[in-house]
């Protein structure tokens, strides 16, 4: 019988948005940092998983949380997620909400820059404050498009095998 997936939407701002997908990042960070020095002095410390699970915790810990410009900090953001399970979320899982959530923001933000364009395409029709705040905007949308390239590539190895 497969699986069948359930998907949920969620909307909250940019900031709220942006913070959890961190924090949940954090979280596993701990958890594979954890999983990482509970297995060092033993025999699995030669071992591929050990390397699996230090590597995880390293781009894991790599993440640092930014501040969000104040421009887009209040803007709504809405999102999806999949999963298979009810119960208990995978670490794997837990990840791609997280990345949903974090391109969410990305989209959220893009769309700000773009009303805003639309609204100075006219001369005379600037918008006060608009360049910093489009610059500012746009390298956050850079950072958090960097912390996706790098997390989405981490693999969870499996507890047993």
């Amino acid at each position: 019988m497969a699986r069948k997936a359930i998907t949920k939407s969620y909307t909250s701002t940019v900031k709220d948005a942006y913070d959890g997908a961190i924090s949940d990042i954090e979280m596993l960070a701990e958890e594979m940092r954890s999983w990482a020095d509970n297995m060092s002095g033993t025999n699995l410390e030669n071992s591929s998983k050990y390397e699996t699970v230090e590597e995880a915790a390293n781009t894991l810990e790599g993440v640092a949380q930014e501040d969000v410009p104040p421009a887009i900090s209040e803007i709504s953001v809405t999102y999806t997620t999949t999963q298979f399970s009810r119960r208990h979320l995978s670490r794997a899982t837990r990840l791609s909400h997280a990345v949903a959530a974090l391109e969410g923001v990305i989209a959220a933000a893009q769309v700000w820059i773009e009303e805003r364009e639309k609204l100075t395409q006219e001369p005379g029709d600037e918008v006060e404050g608009f360049e910093e705040a489009r610059e500012e905007v746009t390298a956050f949308i850079d950072t958090v498009q960097q912390t996706i390239d790098e997390v989405e590539g981490v693999e969870f190895p499996g507890m047993y095998g």
